[in-house]
Protein backbone atom coordinates (compact mmCIF):
# COMPACT_ATOMS: atom_id res chain seq x y z
CA UNK A 1 0.00 0.00 0.00
CA UNK A 2 1.32 3.45 -0.88
CA UNK A 3 2.18 5.63 2.14
CA UNK A 4 -0.27 8.30 1.02
CA UNK A 5 -3.22 5.98 0.41
CA UNK A 6 -5.75 7.72 2.63
CA UNK A 7 -7.93 4.62 2.87
CA UNK A 8 -5.45 3.49 5.53
CA UNK A 9 -5.19 4.85 9.06
CA UNK A 10 -2.39 7.34 8.66
CA UNK A 11 -1.76 10.71 10.16
CA UNK A 12 -2.55 13.78 8.03
CA UNK A 13 1.04 14.95 7.62
CA UNK A 14 1.98 11.76 5.77
CA UNK A 15 0.16 12.83 2.63
CA UNK A 16 2.82 14.05 0.17
CA UNK A 17 0.69 16.90 -1.14
CA UNK A 18 1.08 19.57 1.50
CA UNK A 19 -2.24 21.25 0.74
CA UNK A 20 -4.07 18.00 1.43
CA UNK A 21 -1.85 17.19 4.41
CA UNK A 22 -2.95 20.38 6.17
CA UNK A 23 -6.63 19.46 6.08
CA UNK A 24 -8.37 17.81 9.06
CA UNK A 25 -8.10 14.03 8.82
CA UNK A 26 -11.81 13.52 8.19
CA UNK A 27 -11.75 16.04 5.38
CA UNK A 28 -8.71 14.34 3.87
CA UNK A 29 -10.49 10.98 3.82
CA UNK A 30 -13.58 12.41 2.12
CA UNK A 31 -11.56 14.46 -0.36
CA UNK A 32 -8.99 11.84 -1.39
CA UNK A 33 -11.62 9.09 -1.66
CA UNK A 34 -12.97 10.92 -4.72
CA UNK A 35 -9.57 11.06 -6.43
CA UNK A 36 -7.50 8.79 -8.63
CA UNK A 37 -3.76 8.31 -8.15
CA UNK A 38 -2.09 8.81 -11.54
CA UNK A 39 1.45 8.78 -12.86
CA UNK A 40 2.39 11.84 -14.91
CA UNK A 41 5.11 11.46 -17.54
CA UNK A 42 7.75 14.00 -18.57
CA UNK A 43 6.45 16.63 -21.02
CA UNK A 44 2.89 15.29 -20.72
CA UNK A 45 0.44 18.07 -21.54
CA UNK A 46 -2.33 18.05 -18.95
CA UNK A 47 -4.34 20.63 -20.85
CA UNK A 48 -3.77 23.27 -23.47
CA UNK A 49 -4.30 26.98 -23.13
CA UNK A 50 -7.98 27.75 -23.72
CA UNK A 51 -9.12 24.13 -23.30
CA UNK A 52 -11.74 22.99 -20.76
CA UNK A 53 -10.36 21.93 -17.37
CA UNK A 54 -11.88 18.48 -16.94
CA UNK A 55 -9.79 17.52 -13.87
CA UNK A 56 -7.81 19.20 -11.14
CA UNK A 57 -4.46 17.77 -10.01
CA UNK A 58 -2.76 17.70 -6.62
CA UNK A 59 0.86 16.66 -7.33
CA UNK A 60 2.58 14.32 -4.89
CA UNK A 61 6.01 13.96 -6.53
CA UNK A 62 5.44 15.42 -10.02
CA UNK A 63 6.16 19.05 -10.91
CA UNK A 64 3.97 20.85 -13.45
CA UNK A 65 4.63 24.12 -15.26
CA UNK A 66 2.03 26.62 -16.35
CA UNK A 67 3.25 27.94 -19.71
CA UNK A 68 1.93 31.06 -21.39
CA UNK A 69 2.05 30.25 -25.11
CA UNK A 70 1.94 32.86 -27.87
CA UNK A 71 0.49 32.56 -31.38
CA UNK A 72 3.93 31.84 -32.89
CA UNK A 73 4.40 28.89 -30.53
CA UNK A 74 6.91 30.53 -28.23
CA UNK A 75 6.20 30.45 -24.53
CA UNK A 76 7.47 31.08 -21.02
CA UNK A 77 6.71 29.56 -17.63
CA UNK A 78 4.47 31.68 -15.41
CA UNK A 79 4.03 29.30 -12.45
CA UNK A 80 5.50 26.10 -11.03
CA UNK A 81 3.17 23.66 -9.28
CA UNK A 82 4.40 20.83 -7.10
CA UNK A 83 3.44 19.15 -3.86
CA UNK A 84 2.62 22.51 -2.29
CA UNK A 85 -0.34 23.25 -4.53
CA UNK A 86 -2.79 22.14 -7.17
CA UNK A 87 -3.31 22.53 -10.89
CA UNK A 88 -6.69 23.94 -11.89
CA UNK A 89 -7.05 27.18 -9.93
CA UNK A 90 -9.51 28.63 -12.50
CA UNK A 91 -11.94 25.90 -11.40
CA UNK A 92 -11.77 27.27 -7.86
CA UNK A 93 -13.10 30.58 -9.19
CA UNK A 94 -15.79 28.85 -11.25
CA UNK A 95 -13.96 29.32 -14.56
CA UNK A 96 -13.97 26.27 -16.80
CA UNK A 97 -11.08 26.97 -19.18
CA UNK A 98 -7.30 26.97 -18.79
CA UNK A 99 -5.51 30.31 -19.14
CA UNK A 100 -2.16 28.58 -19.75
CA UNK A 101 -0.75 25.24 -20.87
CA UNK A 102 -0.20 22.75 -18.07
CA UNK A 103 2.82 20.58 -18.86
CA UNK A 104 4.70 18.07 -16.70
CA UNK A 105 8.36 18.99 -16.19
CA UNK A 106 9.28 16.43 -13.52
CA UNK A 107 7.49 13.07 -13.85
CA UNK A 108 5.86 11.54 -10.80
CA UNK A 109 2.62 10.82 -8.98
CA UNK A 110 -0.39 13.06 -8.58
CA UNK A 111 -3.90 12.88 -7.20
CA UNK A 112 -6.55 13.72 -9.82
CA UNK A 113 -10.20 14.69 -9.34
CA UNK A 114 -12.99 15.39 -11.82
CA UNK A 115 -13.86 19.07 -11.96
CA UNK A 116 -17.54 18.52 -11.15
CA UNK A 117 -16.65 16.57 -8.00
CA UNK A 118 -14.13 19.27 -7.07
CA UNK A 119 -16.85 21.94 -7.18
CA UNK A 120 -19.11 19.78 -5.01
CA UNK A 121 -16.35 19.35 -2.42
CA UNK A 122 -15.71 23.08 -2.35
CA UNK A 123 -19.38 23.81 -1.76
CA UNK A 124 -19.78 21.35 1.09
CA UNK A 125 -16.47 21.78 2.92
CA UNK A 126 -15.50 25.09 4.49
CA UNK A 127 -12.03 23.91 5.61
CA UNK A 128 -11.15 22.87 2.08
CA UNK A 129 -12.61 26.02 0.57
CA UNK A 130 -10.61 28.28 2.89
CA UNK A 131 -7.33 26.45 2.41
CA UNK A 132 -7.64 26.51 -1.36
CA UNK A 133 -8.70 30.16 -1.27
CA UNK A 134 -5.39 30.98 0.39
CA UNK A 135 -3.49 28.95 -2.18
CA UNK A 136 -5.35 30.58 -5.08
CA UNK A 137 -4.39 33.98 -3.71
CA UNK A 138 -0.78 32.87 -3.37
CA UNK A 139 -0.74 31.67 -6.99
CA UNK A 140 -2.08 35.01 -8.21
CA UNK A 141 0.77 36.69 -6.33
CA UNK A 142 3.21 34.23 -7.91
CA UNK A 143 1.89 35.03 -11.40
CA UNK A 144 2.39 38.74 -10.81
CA UNK A 145 5.91 38.30 -9.46
CA UNK A 146 6.86 35.91 -12.26
CA UNK A 147 5.77 38.49 -14.83
CA UNK A 148 8.18 41.00 -13.29
CA UNK A 149 10.90 38.40 -12.85
CA UNK A 150 10.73 37.29 -16.49
CA UNK A 151 11.08 40.89 -17.61
CA UNK A 152 13.68 42.23 -15.17
CA UNK A 153 15.94 39.38 -14.03
CA UNK A 154 18.70 37.66 -15.96
CA UNK A 155 18.19 34.15 -17.35
CA UNK A 156 20.87 32.73 -15.03
CA UNK A 157 19.12 34.13 -11.96
CA UNK A 158 15.79 32.72 -13.11
CA UNK A 159 17.32 29.34 -13.89
CA UNK A 160 18.82 29.14 -10.39
CA UNK A 161 15.44 30.10 -8.94
CA UNK A 162 13.69 27.36 -10.92
CA UNK A 163 16.18 24.66 -9.94
CA UNK A 164 15.80 25.55 -6.27
CA UNK A 165 12.01 25.56 -6.58
CA UNK A 166 12.01 22.07 -8.10
CA UNK A 167 14.38 20.86 -5.40
CA UNK A 168 11.97 22.16 -2.72
CA UNK A 169 9.02 20.39 -4.32
CA UNK A 170 10.72 17.04 -4.93
CA UNK A 171 13.43 16.96 -2.24
CA UNK A 172 15.69 15.63 -5.00
CA UNK A 173 19.07 16.99 -6.05
CA UNK A 174 18.97 15.25 -9.41
CA UNK A 175 16.17 15.46 -11.96
CA UNK A 176 15.59 15.42 -15.72
CA UNK A 177 16.31 18.65 -17.58
CA UNK A 178 17.29 19.40 -21.17
CA UNK A 179 18.31 22.63 -22.87
CA UNK A 180 15.05 22.50 -24.77
CA UNK A 181 12.98 22.26 -21.59
CA UNK A 182 14.92 25.07 -19.95
CA UNK A 183 14.65 27.30 -23.02
CA UNK A 184 10.88 26.86 -23.04
CA UNK A 185 10.53 27.64 -19.35
CA UNK A 186 12.79 30.71 -19.40
CA UNK A 187 11.49 32.02 -22.71
CA UNK A 188 14.98 32.13 -24.27
CA UNK A 189 16.72 30.44 -27.19
CA UNK A 190 18.27 26.99 -26.81
CA UNK A 191 21.68 28.56 -27.29
CA UNK A 192 21.06 30.94 -24.38
CA UNK A 193 19.74 28.10 -22.23
CA UNK A 194 22.90 26.11 -22.96
CA UNK A 195 25.09 29.06 -21.98
CA UNK A 196 23.17 29.45 -18.71
CA UNK A 197 23.70 25.79 -17.80
CA UNK A 198 27.35 26.02 -18.83
CA UNK A 199 27.87 29.02 -16.57
CA UNK A 200 26.25 27.34 -13.56
CA UNK A 201 28.34 24.22 -14.18
CA UNK A 202 31.58 26.20 -14.47
CA UNK A 203 30.80 27.77 -11.08
CA UNK A 204 30.42 24.24 -9.62
CA UNK A 205 26.79 24.83 -8.67
CA UNK A 206 25.41 22.03 -10.85
CA UNK A 207 26.51 19.09 -12.96
CA UNK A 208 24.91 18.72 -16.36
CA UNK A 209 24.74 15.35 -18.10
CA UNK A 210 22.64 14.18 -21.03
CA UNK A 211 19.03 14.97 -20.16
CA UNK A 212 19.75 15.37 -16.46
CA UNK A 213 21.00 17.96 -13.98
CA UNK A 214 22.38 17.53 -10.46
CA UNK A 215 22.54 20.29 -7.83
CA UNK A 216 26.03 20.27 -6.33
CA UNK A 217 26.00 23.36 -4.11
CA UNK A 218 22.62 24.48 -2.82
CA UNK A 219 24.00 27.51 -0.99
CA UNK A 220 25.83 28.94 -4.00
CA UNK A 221 22.82 28.28 -6.22
CA UNK A 222 20.65 30.17 -3.75
CA UNK A 223 23.07 33.11 -3.88
CA UNK A 224 22.87 33.09 -7.68
CA UNK A 225 19.05 33.15 -7.71
CA UNK A 226 17.03 36.34 -7.76
CA UNK A 227 15.10 37.46 -4.68
CA UNK A 228 11.92 35.99 -6.16
CA UNK A 229 12.91 32.52 -4.98
CA UNK A 230 13.04 33.40 -1.29
CA UNK A 231 9.92 35.57 -1.42
CA UNK A 232 7.90 32.80 -3.08
CA UNK A 233 9.25 30.18 -0.66
CA UNK A 234 8.31 32.26 2.38
CA UNK A 235 4.82 32.84 0.97
CA UNK A 236 4.24 29.13 0.49
CA UNK A 237 5.69 28.22 3.89
CA UNK A 238 3.35 30.70 5.60
CA UNK A 239 0.39 29.24 3.76
CA UNK A 240 1.23 25.64 4.60
CA UNK A 241 2.47 26.12 8.16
Amino acid sequence: MLPWDMSSSVTPDLHPNRLIAGLPLGTQHAFVSKMDLVHLTKQQIIYEQGEPITHVYFPCSAVISLMMVMENGSGVEVATIGNDGFLGVPRYFGEGFAFARGIVQIPGESRRMRSDLFRQELERNENLRERLRCYAGAQLAQLARTAGCNRLHAAEQRCARWLLTVHDRTDAKEFPLTKEMLADMLGVSRTSAGLVLQSLEQQAMVRVTRGKITILNHGRLKSAACECYQIAKETVDRLLS
